[in-house]
């Protein structure tokens, strides 16, 4: 199921908030998004950004057995029966991912939100990561990752894992 197809599902069966008021990346709406526990809320208007925003769609085993269209009680076996059958992704031209093409990509645009007050900078808490490692192959990963120009983030990377292993092979390791 794609993330559309999950979000209109969530605001078909009533759990989706929405919140049509402006709102703005700098701790106000990591403050509503935690405020509002596990609920999926969707920000229309961002003060800093043409885009909306999703947040919490994934924040209980509920929703996540939701969007894989599964029973809670089924999740861990179909997450299970999914690592062992992997399948190779289908290559497409036209995808929804490439609606918005940009010759000059620039970070601050996006609404990449500031947490807490100490925090360094704005974030992407929980980026999926795919990076290819010319032994292994491509792995997909979560990485916390800090925006520190219009153009670069700085991603946490765990020592001994995928990336750091397929990172310590290489000098530059590309990441999407």
């Amino acid at each position: 199921m794609s993330l559309r197809s999950f979000i209109e599902k969530l605001e078909n069966d009533g759990k989706l908030k929405k919140v049509s008021k402006e709102v703005s990346t700098d701790l106000e709406i990591a403050n509503v998004m935690s405020t509002l526990g596990d609920t999926p809320v969707l920000f229309e208007k961002i003060k800093e950004s043409d885009m909306r925003l999703v947040g919490n769609v994934c924040a209980t085993r509920e929703l996540v057995s939701k969007a894989f269209d599964v029973d809670k009680s089924e999740l861990l076996k179909t997450i299970a029966n999914a690592a062992e059958n992997l399948k190779t992704p289908e290559i497409v031209t036209d995808a929804p991912c490439q609606e918005v093409v940009l010759d000059k990509p620039d970070l601050n645009k996006i609404p990449l939100l500031k947490h807490l007050e100490k925090d360094g900078e704005r974030y992407i808490t929980s980026g999926v990561c795919v990076i290819e490692d010319n032994e292994l192959g491509r792995n997909s990963c979560y990485h916390r990752m800090m925006c520190v120009s219009p153009t670069d983030m700085v991603g946490r990377i765990i020592q001994h894992r995928g990336t750091d292993i397929a990172l310590q092979k290489v000098k530059e390791l590309e990441m999407a």
